[in-house]
């Protein structure tokens, strides 16, 4: 809501990122697929989080944190992608996704990998 900065979010699987100064706020996902339980009577848990002048969200597949790479062939993980966010967050948006495109590259050509997953990042400046 842009009058009230009150945002609504339910995820499967993969968090909500907030970046407020040096803080990395981590909104849990629930643990289940979207369309998997058709018939399930579970719902989406929903977080109303109220968001402030020069925050930072992030949604993400999980396609760039379960990238293989770097020296020993590991995944990338969720807490480096946190840490990498954090660190660009007074970074304009434009940059940081030319920033994001390269780390994945490094990240891929150092473990000498190929992509194994899609990688959907969105950000959000407010």
């Amino acid at each position: 809501n842009k009058s009230t900065n009150i945002l609504q979010f339910a995820g499967a699987n993969n968090p909500l990122l907030i970046i407020r100064g040096e803080e990395i706020i981590e909104i849990k996902a629930d643990k289940m697929p979207i369309g998997k339980y058709v018939n399930d009577e579970r719902n989406f848990t929903t977080h109303e989080i109220q968001l402030q002048k020069g925050d930072t969200i992030y949604t993400f597949t999980d396609g760039f944190q379960d990238q293989f790479g770097g020296a020993e062939g590991k995944k990338y993980m969720v807490k480096r992608m946190k840490n990498y966010l954090s660190g660009m967050n007074e970074v304009p948006l434009s940059r940081q996704k030319e920033l994001l495109n390269e780390e994945f590259v490094q990240w891929m050509e150092v473990g000498n990998t190929e992509q194994i997953d899609d990688v959907c990042i969105i950000g959000v400046k407010i």
